[in-house]
Formats: structure tokens, sequence, C-alpha cells
């Protein structure tokens, strides 16, 4: 397995102006219509509780 340093992963990176024209261009396409954003299924910011957990959440 490969580890980056930070400095590493700072050099892969493309130059602001460059991520600035592909927001510009990605945001362009989403309102145009030629792109779009499907939601992700299954992901959730909080794990699921555990068996032992549902009573206080369902109310049990």
């Amino acid at each position: 397995m490969r580890v980056l340093s930070d400095a590493d992963v700072v050099a892969c990176l493309p130059p602001v102006t460059e991520v600035v024209d592909l927001m510009a261009h990605g945001l362009a396409a989403l309102a145009d219509g030629s792109a779009d954003v499907r939601p992700k299924q299954g992901v959730s910011c909080r794990p699921a509780p555990s068996p032992a957990q549902l009573g206080s959440v369902v109310d049990l």
C-alpha cells in the first residue's frame, strides 16, 4: 500500500483557475439540463442503529 503525504496530494491537484473553470462548466451543464445529479441510494451520514438501540429509535 502506498501512503501519500500532504505534499504529494497537493502536487496532484489542478491549478485553482482550472478548478473554477471545471466547476463553472459542471454547474452550467446542470442548469441547461445536459447533466444531472442522481440521488445516492444507501448513503447515510449516520450509522444504522443496532438491534439493541431500536427500542429508543422506534419507541417500542
